[in-house]
């Protein structure tokens, strides 16, 4: 009968296989099917696979281009994590993509993303080459490393989103950042080692998470009217930056600065 399910670690390993084609009678492919494969460089999905789970292709480092299928509606945890992918589409039929799904994947510098698509798991594509990222999706959810010390210059979060987790875009050469009007919290770190010199912040940010904006070019800093709590060092060490401008709303909770010559409390 036709093959629905390729089992784990099938062809885990293999050095002669070039290409695969993957049948519509496929359902699932399982953990580690053809992971660790050097010498694979391209992947047919016929529609009607449904799931892609944990470490399928994980360090396929030579695949080029990949289409994931219409009909794809789960991709598990490091799926494709440092595979070699240069290109991905992201199909409409899937909602959430797994931890670490794509990470450490260095050449992966574009994406099409779907406009289904609700949740980006823990460092989905932390240390890739992403440069460019379309945050279109009503209720998008963004787990903590999503896009970590990958390559996106620039991160307009116009969408509705309450919550900017740890680390989401820490490390990154990101130059400009337009926040959601509905943003409630910036996680610790969360723009850590970026190459922001100003920001505006929404009306609605309540919390600043610890070293949230550490490390990067920012000479000025205006918090929003109902921030109440901002960490240690959440917005800035005054001595690394060279902040010449603050501002604080008189409800704000704790504020904390930290250098090397000093400890202040606002």
């Amino acid at each position: 009968g036709s093959v629905r399910y390729v089992g784990p670690k099938a062809f885990s390993g293999n050095s002669t296989i070039t290409s695969i084609k993957v049948p519509s009678s496929v359902l699932a492919i399982d953990v580690y099917a053809f992971a660790f494969m050097p010498n694979l460089r391209s992947i047919s999905f016929s529609s009607g696979l449904r799931e892609i789970r944990d470490g399928a292709f994980q360090e396929a480092n030579n695949l080029g281009e990949l289409s994931l299928p219409d009909s794809l509606e789960i991709l598990g945890p490091q799926a494709f994590q440092g595979s070699g992918i240069s290109s991905l589409r992201i199909p409409n039929s899937l909602t959430s993509v797994g931890s670490k799904s794509f990470a450490s994947s260095k050449n992966l510098s574009t994406v099409i993303n779907s406009k289904n698509l609700k949740k980006i798991g823990l460092g989905a594509f932390d240390s890739t080459g992403i440069s460019s990222f379309e945050f279109s999706n009503t209720g998008l959810e963004l787990e903590s490393y999503a896009f970590s010390n990958s390559k996106l210059s620039r991160i307009d979060l116009g969408v509705p989103l309450e919550k900017i987790p740890d680390y989401a875009f820490s490390n990154n050469p990101v130059t400009s950042v337009s926040l959601p009007q509905n943003l409630i919290s910036i996680g610790a770190s969360a723009f850590s080692g970026t190459l922001l010199t100003s920001i505006d912040f929404p009306t609605t940010l309540q919390t600043i998470g610890n070293f949230a904006f550490n490390g990067t070019r920012l000479t000025t800093f205006k918090a929003p009217p109902n921030l109440t709590f901002i960490g240690i060092s959440g917005a800035m060490r005054l001595i690394v930056l060279k902040i010449t401008s603050l501002s604080f709303p008189n409800n704000t909770a704790a504020l904390i600065f930290r250098s090397k010559e000093h400890t202040s409390e606002l």
